[in-house]
């Protein structure tokens, strides 16, 4: 089995994504050997985490006293070898690598979606209506032998004002 997952993961490699796959690779073998029974507890554990990482204000005379000292505030992060499985963040169009192990809770939103939306509308003289095609990965499933699955396919829904705020 782990020859035939890792077959399929090197494939990336011919469009240049090397640098993922070998990022990747430790995980889904920790993985296999999970699901043949050596299960690494210490490893599982260091999954996700949160962690608050002390960072320079630059000054920091305007922040509220319960988040100074010294010129430093108390920051936000989500640590853990989860984050290896997000190739790219950034904003507007223009991702990055994601090389790190750590990220700002609040950069959490300049991950690359893992769902592609197209807006479209559908109607006739009399009515119009804002829809959205949604394609991608929606969750996991789980099958009777307890192995964990990705659910990816398509769907259609109204277009919200969330939606609306959101691809513009």
């Amino acid at each position: 089995m782990i020859k035939e997952i890792l077959k399929t993961i090197n494939f990336l490699k011919k469009y240049d994504f090397d640098w993922y796959v070998d990022r990747i690779t430790p995980h889904i073998k920790k993985m296999i050997e999970a699901k043949e029974g050596k299960i690494s507890i210490k490893y599982f554990k260091s999954f996700i985490q949160d962690e608050k990482i002390t960072e320079s204000t630059g000054g920091g005379g305007c922040l509220p006293p319960h988040l100074r000292s010294n010129n430093k505030i108390k920051v936000d992060y989500i640590k853990g070898w989860f984050l290896d499985f997000f190739a790219y963040y950034g904003k507007e169009e223009k991702y990055q690598r994601n090389i790190g192990r750590y990220i700002k809770i609040e950069d959490f939103d300049s991950l690359a979606e893992q769902m592609l939306v197209v807006p479209f509308k559908i109607g006739n003289k009399n009515k119009t209506y804002e829809m959205k095609f949604n394609v991608g990965f929606f969750g996991c499933g789980m099958n009777d032998k307890k192995e964990v699955y990705p659910l990816s396919g398509w769907m259609v829904s109204r277009m919200t004002q969330a939606d609306k705020e959101s691809i513009l």
